[in-house]
């Protein structure tokens, strides 16, 4: 999800939020008789405008509108932002160096995958919060210990890093632990 996109939610979310407590203690203001005291809510002007024909279209197209706005906000936030290519120290006027970040983190992958008790490892590069970041998910054994992959995890990191050119890039190494051992398809 992109900073834009958070950012437009929550302050549709403040905004949702304030309109309902605002409404909400309008109507509990009302019914205890501190504003609008002695007054009878008249609905007939309503009730003429809901039995004239204009008003079932108006409310479809109001519907159909509310739905497609509701479908380009799910899309929004279905998408992740991958990145394409990164650029390495040295570009300028001559020639760019780009490296493919996913390329990079695919060979992360699968020299983490040597690791013993490690199952399966598959990377991507993404763009999240508007921050560049490598993530890697690892499928481990329920055997493997964490001390025996913090090694190997730093060690990853750090040739990602170098690899991408990049110091301070955020690598995210996700540990997910397989079912029981019996349970893991084996070839023999």
């Amino acid at each position: 999800m992109s900073r834009r996109l958070a950012v437009c939610d929550r302050l549709a979310a403040l905004l949702l939020g304030l309109l309902l407590l605002a409404g909400g203690a309008a109507l509990i203001a009302w019914q205890q008789g501190f504003i609008f005291p002695d007054t009878a809510l008249d609905t007939s002007e309503l009730r003429a405008a809901v039995a004239t024909d204009w008003y079932r279209w108006a409310s479809a197209a109001l519907g159909i509108a509310l739905v497609l706005i509701a479908l380009r906000w799910f899309i929004a936030h279905l998408r992740v932002q991958k990145i394409k290519e990164f650029s390495l120290a040295g570009s300028g006027d001559c020639g760019r160096h780009v490296v493919l970040p996913n390329s990079a983190a695919d060979a992360a992958a699968d020299a983490l995958t040597r690791v013993p008790g490690i199952a399966s490892v598959k990377g991507k590069a993404i763009i999240e919060r508007g921050t560049p970041l490598v993530v890697l998910s690892a499928t481990v054994t329920r055997s493997l210990l964490l001390a025996d992959i913090a090694n190997a995890a730093e060690e990853t990191r750090a040739q990602v890093r170098t690899a991408l050119d990049s110091p301070e890039l955020p690598v995210r190494i996700e540990l997910t632990s397989t079912a029981r051992e019996r349970d893991r398809a084996r070839v023999k």
